[in-house]
């Protein structure tokens, strides 16, 4: 299981290691707690005030406020700013007072919020993780873009939502997740032109707390019509695969998702798949921008049978797919990266890729990448930034750590400047 790692805690991992070089600094605990209600030009912490108070000893230090009211808040600590009883002065003011209760990080001297976001962000930039991708037909067959307008609601569900839990989630980093309160409510795919005469292969894995799940292709120009319909019951996870090849005159059609009865309860998990046995054209996602990031083309044999028609148990054995895959680049175009494949398998065909990790937004954030490589290669960039001979060793440990995870990327399995010799 995947485990995130917020921002903050990032910040606080990276102010720990830092905060070594700084012997003022060092005694603080991080995250630091406030044990007084102070205002909003002070923060009150018993534990700053141990031993000899020196009214200078903590001036200049930054001190970022990660809870409360004020939260992401950052200030300085003025000149004299210490008194007893760890009542610490700040210029200039927050927001709101911190109160007690509201968790701090002080940073070492030099050191600035803003200095470690940018290394996080550079580090995030700069990585590229293992990642599993099925080309579709179908538009955001990846849930990617946590986007409902991609998925409009049939009828009036009560629930269409995504959800981010492990246990409804077979691929990708969230569901589509309906609850109906009639039947034939649910969700729909965006429509998408098709052949009369291609053969379109579709994969989806299904989980249905409550009732049933029905997977409808759909024919919507001319009279609209069920293609094909698969009825899921079962409370595990099902792939539901099978090929139809759409009736003549047919041009359009949607992948539907709908009830048989009121509380029908069930999550789509990605990756939504629609592939034809004919020479098509998909687009690639924004994040792959290289056919360098295209480790392999791989195929997905089902499982054994489940207990419905065309329904299978998931995720059977992995296999390379021995098929030719078309890359067409075009930088200035407005789809840049295009991938071209017919698939005749009968077996839905995925990319194993690298993927960026995408950066973080908020404090808040999280971000899968490793948490003790990422902390570590921050920690180097901005030792390096500085002239500090020390980046080597973090950007060392950084490496190793990369090398176990099969991270690739920039930068980052070599940190030894060029030599001219």
């Amino acid at each position: 299981m995947t485990i995130a790692t917020a921002r903050v805690s990032l910040e606080e991992d990276i102010v720990r290691i830092l905060s070594k070089r700084d012997p003022d600094a060092a005694v603080v605990d991080i995250p630091g707690t406030t044990t007084g209600a102070g205002d909003t030009s002070s923060v009150v912490d018993t534990a700053l005030g141990r031993g000899t108070i020196r009214s200078g000893r903590f001036a200049g230090r930054m001190i970022k406020l990660t809870s409360g009211s004020a939260t992401g808040e950052v200030s300085a600590v003025t000149d004299a700013g210490l008194a007893a009883g760890g009542d610490v002065t700040v210029s200039p003011v927050y927001s709101a007072a911190p109160g007690s209760g509201v968790t701090y990080i002080m940073f070492p001297l030099g050191l600035t919020s803003d200095t470690v976001t940018d290394a996080l962000a550079r580090v995030l930039r700069a990585t590229e993780g293992p990642h599993l991708w099925a080309p579709s037909l179908i538009a955001d067959g990846s849930l990617d873009a946590a986007d409902l307008t991609q998925w409009a609601a049939v009828s009036t569900p009560s629930t269409r939502e995504f959800v981010t839990a492990a246990a409804t989630n077979i691929f990708g980093e969230r569901t589509l997740h309906l609850i109906a309160d009639a039947a034939d409510e649910g969700a729909t795919s965006n429509t998408l032109n098709v052949d009369p005469s291609e053969s379109l292969l579709v994969a989806v894995h299904i989980q249905v707390n409550v009732g049933t799940c029905n997977v409808i292709l759909r024919r919507i120009t001319a009279t609209a019509a069920d293609l094909r319909t698969v009825a899921v019951i079962g409370e595990a996870f099902a792939e539901v695969r099978f090929t139809e090849t759409p009736t003549s005159g047919t041009e359009q059609v949607a992948l539907r998702f709908l009830s048989s009865a009121a509380s029908d309860d069930f999550f789509i998990s990605p990756h939504i798949i629609m592939q034809s046995d004919r020479r098509r054209t998909y687009l690639a996602p924004s994040w792959l921008i290289s056919e360098s990031q295209i480790i392999d083309l791989l195929r997905l044999p089902a499982g054994a049978s489940a207990q419905d028609d065309d329904s299978f148990i998931p995720l059977g054995s992995v296999m390379r797919a021995q098929m030719g895959l078309g890359v067409l680049r075009s930088d200035r175009d407005l789809n840049p990266l295009r991938l071209e494949f017919r698939n005749r398998s009968g077996d839905p065909l995925y990319l194993r890729c690298m993927r960026p990790f995408a950066e973080l937004s908020s404090d808040s954030g999280t971000t899968p990448c490793d948490r003790q490589y990422l902390t570590h290669k921050a920690v180097s960039l901005i030792l390096r930034d500085r002239d500090d001979g020390e980046w080597r060793r973090w950007a060392s440990s950084a490496a190793k750590r990369a090398r176990t995870l099969r991270y690739g990327g920039r930068d980052l399995l070599s940190e030894q400047p060029m030599t001219t010799v």
